[in-house]
């Protein structure tokens, strides 16, 4: 995509954490779905056409893999450094994981408008989910981070 073009995904600038691994999650995951939307974009005018689905399915399973894999990383984490919200944060990945699986279970069936929505609803909940859900436990993990590299 050239650098002139507006993304979807536009508010990438404001997750970055300080925690490098999470941080390369999280960007991983905002082009992933920006990748899915353009895809979505250029699939559109051929959605009368048989085989759309197939060509973003792929696409959708390697999100869902991302995001599942970044999912057992954080809780990983949060639990390693003692999060005291861990439980409600597991709750939230497992229900957007939840409604992912619903969406592939019936991919094919689908028409370009629920996958649309679906992407602007992935972007939003991934917004919402980073910018507020995790910022939440970052002072608890930096602390963590800081108190291992002092050797405490």
């Amino acid at each position: 995509m050239a650098e002139t073009e507006r993304r979807f995904v536009d508010w990438v600038g404001k997750i970055k954490f300080g925690i490098p691994f999470i941080d390369k999650q999280h960007l991983e995951l905002c082009d992933l779905c920006e990748e899915l939307y353009q895809g979505i974009a250029q699939q559109r005018s051929y959605a009368s056409s048989q085989g759309w689905q197939s060509s973003l399915s792929d696409e959708m399973r390697k999100l869902f893999e991302s995001l599942r894999n970044h999912f057992a990383t954080e809780e990983k984490l949060l639990a390693t450094v003692g999060y005291e919200h861990l439980a409600e944060h597991k709750q939230s990945h497992r229900h957007c994981l939840t409604q992912i699986a619903d969406l592939l279970k019936d991919f094919d069936k689908s028409g370009m408008q629920t996958v649309l929505d679906f992407v602007k609803f992935f972007n939003n909940w991934l917004y919402q989910h980073i910018t507020f859900e995790d910022r939440m436990y970052v002072k608890t993990v930096l602390e963590y981070m800081h108190r291992q590299t002092q050797g405490e």
